[in-house]
């Protein structure tokens, strides 16, 4: 069987071996060699089209990734690869390899951030569009944030888009980071809600009252916030130290005239 026709007739395992970084040679050489079993070196570097030279080559190379052997002794040296089993192995260690890697920057991320120099970099502002965007935007909040999470705005409309179960999700993986949450909402039931759980989600909720009530939103954390518009499911992600600074202090002057959904007289 011709190498191409090998790899094309088993794309799954070409897509398997090229994930491990295998070369396209050596993942051809694979698959060839599995197709056709043992077979003299000769014949199977007729088969792949290349020089004897260059087929030893890709040979050590799948030595060196555990993959195959040379052939020892003989004068008919015939060569075969090991199973695709072991390919299953060492794309299960990789992913746990890659898990790991993954768990540990994700964990020291608020600290990079934090070291960021935007230097000479223009801002930045990015729109998130839809249901699965949305949720996107809203669940990278913990995994950027460094000490906190702040609210504003209508948690009546902001919280009627979320579910209950991707609501607990996201309260659970703030918490676990050890991330404080202020919401100063506009009166409503979510509002009174959400406060009387404060102590346990590690949180503290304030009404504002007197403002002409509105459907929009936002949550800002170290250099960055996202405005929400629920109507059409659109975030507004912007990233620019002078727009961050305002709208916090804005916000602190707003927090401390805000009360506490108990001494707010909502009916």
């Amino acid at each position: 069987m011709p190498a191409k026709s090998a790899q094309k007739q088993n794309e799954p395992l070409y897509a398997a071996l090229k994930s491990l970084g295998l070369t396209e040679g050596e993942a051809t050489l694979y698959i060839l060699s599995l197709e056709i079993g043992p077979h003299p070196i000769s014949q199977v570097a007729e088969k792949m089209g290349i020089s004897r030279p260059n087929i030893y080559k890709l040979i050590k190379a799948l030595e060196d990734r555990g993959l195959a052997a040379l052939p020892k002794g003989g004068k008919l040296k015939r060569f075969s690869v090991f199973s695709p089993s072991l390919v299953s192995e060492l794309l299960k260690k990789k992913e746990k390899e890659r898990a790991e890697i993954q768990s540990g920057f994700t964990s020291t991320l608020p600290d990079l951030l934090t070291k960021y120099q935007r230097g000479d970099l223009p801002s930045s502002a990015r729109i998130y569009q839809g249901r699965g965007q949305y949720l996107s935007a809203l669940f990278a909040l913990p995994e950027e944030a460094k000490d906190s999470i702040d609210f504003f705005g209508s948690a009546d409309y902001f919280l009627d888009l979320i579910d209950r179960d991707d609501q607990k999700e996201y309260i659970a993986e703030r918490r676990k980071r050890g991330l404080k949450s202020r919401i100063l909402s506009l009166p409503g039931p979510n509002a009174n809600r959400m406060a009387e759980t404060d102590q346990e989600e590690m949180r503290e909720t304030r009404i504002l009252i007197g403002l002409d009530p509105f459907k929009t939103s936002f949550h800002f954390s170290a250099d960055k916030i996202i405005f929400w518009q629920p109507e059409n499911l659109l975030a507004i992600r912007i990233e620019d130290d002078l727009i961050v600074s305002m709208m916090k202090s804005m916000y602190e002057y707003l927090w401390a005239n805000a009360t506490r959904p108990e001494t707010s007289n909502l009916k």
